[in-house]
């Protein structure tokens, strides 16, 4: 994978760098003394961080104009990004995964860095991942067919306690 893209916000002096792009191959990062250099490359590692580099620290991380936000409780750590970097798949990266998915020429992922250091991903140009209401019948039709096959109680309590992701919509219908 390569680097293309990256963004830093509310890390120590930088505010908001920005999108910017990363040539291939480049290595260098220029600007004037105080500028945020060091900071942007700090943020970035942050996102795959060596073993014996500290977590975020909002009391250290954040920027200093700022910080009452957070003591304040009107913003949330886990809701300040403060990196952003997104990779493009290179052909090698493509052939690993082309037995079990097919990819858009333009496939990237990009991980997302919180102030609370969790660190979440998306992706562009993968296939979609299926939603509950795309497999729930075929859930119902396979609970029912365990029920009829005699399955044991705590499988078909287990089926019976799926739902979607906010627990609105039970496994319960109609065989269709």
């Amino acid at each position: 994978m390569l680097i293309t893209r990256v963004r830093v916000t509310n890390y120590r002096s930088v505010i908001d760098s920005e999108y910017f792009e990363i040539e291939p191959r480049k290595t260098i990062l220029v600007g004037v003394n105080e500028a945020g250099k060091t900071a942007v490359l700090k943020a970035l590692q942050s996102i795959h961080a060596p073993a014996d580099t500290a977590p975020l620290d909002f009391l250290f991380d954040y920027p200093r104009s700022r910080l009452n936000e957070i003591q304040r409780g009107t913003k949330n750590p886990s809701e300040i990004k403060v990196a952003e970097a997104t990779f493009t798949l290179n052909d090698a990266d493509r052939a690993a995964v082309a037995s079990k998915v097919k990819l858009d020429e333009t496939a990237t992922i990009t991980w997302h860095k919180y102030l609370n250091n969790d660190l979440r991903y998306s992706v562009d140009g993968f296939p979609s991942s299926p939603a509950f209401e795309d497999v729930k019948q075929d859930l119902i039709r396979l609970r029912s067919y365990l029920a009829a096959s005699e399955a044991p109680t705590a499988l078909l309590a287990s089926f019976d306690e799926i739902s979607n992701n906010d627990g609105t919509e039970p496994l319960t219908g109609d065989v269709a």
